[in-house]
């Protein structure tokens, strides 16, 4: 919702989104007119974090290029190459909000090392 849909609405007070983002609306305009805007926060955190290990694991076990080759009727070990252990791993989080703090979690859980960096993380978190 962008300023020219806001205008529309002079009693409004509020709006809702039924998302985690609140990119589709203009919110410094918003504020201005004194309409709060809610989210649903940390609603969707447990399934991007369980999304992404089960896409570090795909990954991790070269389960795309094993697809490919068995689509292509092909199959050579040697050629699929090695796959490591995840505790043997490292990976790197750049932020640690909800959700960077939930992947490290789960990835911690597998024995990888964890390294993060986060510009803006509280002193007590660091």
């Amino acid at each position: 919702m962008k300023e020219n849909i806001l205008a529309k609405f002079p009693d409004l007070k509020g709006i809702a989104v039924n998302a985690t983002g609140i990119n589709t609306i203009d919110c410094e305009y918003a504020e201005k007119l004194g309409i709060a805007i809610r989210n649903l926060g940390a609603h969707s955190t447990e399934d991007v974090a369980n999304h992404t290990i089960a896409l570090l694991l795909a990954l991790n076990q070269k389960l795309f290029i094993h697809r490919k080759y068995i689509e292509d009727g092909f199959w050579s070990y040697q050629k699929a190459g090695e796959v490591k252990r995840l505790s043997s791993q490292t990976l790197a989080i750049f932020s640690l909000g909800r959700i960077g703090q939930a992947v490290a979690k789960r990835a911690k859980s597998f024995g990888m090392s964890v390294i993060d960096y986060d510009p803006f993380l509280p002193e007590e978190m660091a």
